[in-house]
């Protein structure tokens, strides 16, 4: 079993992290939930239906969702969109390559997803899980919106792995995982790449803030 005490130590550190790193969001919560089955798909749906109930008793007026996973080690700032920005949008980190249908193959470690567009996103986990996908990585392939306005992302710029052991990025490690140090961008385009961030794929809006102040965050194991 696991020893409660490291873990709640743990939750502690990650929570002050969180806190610490996305300053000003309104509320900052951790579920471990592996899903039905080992399906990431289903511990993603779970931890929604959770959160939701913490938007409306504890964080109401959020303007969305930011879920990651509660492994994740924070390098720096990103730049996920102001209120002004967030209706309607759903932002993955970044893509990591190209589907057989030809849509985007998604990096799955974390995404926004604006209060307007929870539902639409429960709808695809549940697609995803009814296919037995264990993850969200060809989630473009279930959203019910991508010919109108297909899942964006915080860093369109970036085309890498989301598991930084096999590639290397500039926002975040995962704990317990080495760190590649090899990317497919050397020094200038990855300077230029991160300067990019923040201009989210169809919606032509520039960012300039780190994170928005009206935010809960929910963090599926």
């Amino acid at each position: 079993g696991v020893d409660t005490i490291v873990l709640e130590k743990r939750l502690v550190e990650l929570r002050e992290a969180m806190i610490s790193s996305f300053s000003g969001v309104l509320g900052v919560y951790f579920r471990p939930n592996k899903g039905k089955n080992g399906l990431q798909t289903d511990g993603w749906h779970s931890t929604i239906q959770w959160a939701k109930q913490l938007m409306n008793s504890t964080c109401p007026g959020s303007m969305g969702l930011f879920i990651a996973r509660a492994d994740i080690k924070w390098t720096t700032d990103l730049p996920l969109p102001t209120p002004t920005d967030s209706p309607g949008l759903v932002l993955a980190s970044w893509p990591k390559g190209e589907l057989p249908s030809g849509r985007d193959h998604v990096a799955d470690c974390f995404f926004f997803i604006a209060h307007d567009q929870i539902r639409n996103f429960e709808e695809t986990l549940l697609a995803l899980s009814r296919e037995s996908k264990r993850d969200l990585h060809d989630v473009q392939d279930f959203w019910p919106d991508y010919n109108n306005r297909p899942i964006g992302y915080v860093c369109p710029e970036l085309v890498l792995d989301s598991n930084p052991s096999f590639m290397w990025n500039p926002f975040y490690s995962l704990i317990g995982r080495r760190i590649s140090s090899w990317s497919p961008l050397n020094g200038k385009d990855l300077n230029s790449a991160i300067a990019a961030c923040g201009i989210y794929q169809n919606q032509g809006m520039k960012q300039n803030n780190t994170f928005s102040q009206q935010v809960s965050v929910a963090v599926p194991e």
